[in-house]
């Protein structure tokens, strides 16, 4: 336990679970980067992030980057969004002209994820394995008409 890292600086209870934090920790963990790529341009229909169980909230295909981050990023265990164990950061790819353009708008768009995976001898997979973790699904509503795939 790094004594700097100033541990149990942060408390929040939440029903029936505590979440301590440690917010001078460095996070020198193994990063993780998956991509939502629009492959087909929509114009209609939302779609879903699921990852390890948890969905996000539907996501318009006219997205934005801070409203898919708004719709993925929540704190366990809100099972409305994806819970944020690991740490996780999103941001827009040069091919999209995020904040004018919808998500979906233009075939070629992406939305980068980076999972922040923990440092030492943290397991952050079903498979026991540090800095490769299983892949975000995505789930599209019946009146989405585009298409998105994901890439590590």
């Amino acid at each position: 336990c790094d004594s700097y890292d100033k541990f149990g600086h942060s408390v929040c209870l939440k029903g029936a679970y505590v979440i301590v934090g440690a917010p001078s920790k460095e996070v020198d963990g193994l990063l993780e980067q998956q991509s939502l790529i629009c492959d087909k341009p929509g114009t209609d229909g939302t779609f879903k992030v699921v990852f390890r169980g948890f969905e996000s909230f539907p996501i318009p295909y006219n997205s934005t980057k801070n409203d898919i981050e708004h719709a993925i990023v929540g704190l366990y265990p809100d099972t409305a969004k994806l819970h944020t164990m690991p740490r996780v950061s999103i941001s827009a790819t040069d091919e999209w002209d995020e904040p004018n353009t919808a998500f979906c708008g233009k075939a070629g768009n992406a939305a980068l994820i980076t999972f922040f995976t923990p440092d030492g001898g943290g397991l952050s997979t079903i498979e026991k394995r540090n800095g490769d973790i299983e892949n975000l699904v995505v789930k599209l509503s019946h009146d989405f008409d585009g298409h998105i795939s994901v890439t590590e």
